[in-house]
């Protein structure tokens, strides 16, 4: 863990897990840096049963179970935006790259009405998508990809 990252704060975080699992440690990683290191205590409270987990929707607790509803990794925006409103995926990378670095464009807003209209036609209240797509642009900032973070885990140790 030494060549992983030789923050304390990382230290702590991982200290305050009992028994962290592979999947907490790959979380955690991806969630230590700023933009999102400030998700880091509540996936800790979740899993530990200490702050309540509520899902707007089924389909959204189906993608964010593993995490806590903590939303992690980019995997788990397209899987929900395919899902809901089956954009493909040249869509969901094309709008990630715009949610996740905060760049706003006409594009979102595309976007948004194709994902809140397909979403319903697909059987999903509107205000629920509405609620799921603020979740989503609220919490996707600086999030990466599952396989990237232990790529760089993995080069990391190797050092």
């Amino acid at each position: 863990m030494e060549k992983v990252y030789m923050y304390e704060g990382f230290k702590k975080y991982l200290n305050e897990i009992s028994s962290p699992t592979h999947e907490d440690f790959i979380a955690l990683c991806a969630m230590y840096h700023p933009g999102t290191l400030e998700k880091i205590p509540h996936y800790i409270a979740r899993k530990q049963g200490k702050e309540p987990i509520e899902y707007i929707h089924p389909v959204v607790e189906k993608y964010l179970k593993e995490t806590y509803r903590v939303l992690v990794y980019k995997k788990q925006i397209i899987s929900l935006f395919q899902e809901i409103a089956n954009f493909t995926t040249k869509e969901c990378n094309e709008l990630c790259t715009k949610i996740c670095q905060l760049m706003q464009s006409t594009l979102i807003w595309e976007y948004h009405k194709k994902f809140v209209n397909q979403g319903v036609l697909n059987g999903y209240d509107e205000q629920i998508l509405e609620h799921i797509w603020y979740f989503i642009e609220r919490n996707a900032i600086y999030i990466g990809s599952k396989a990237e973070t232990e790529a760089n885990l993995l080069r990391r140790l190797e050092r």
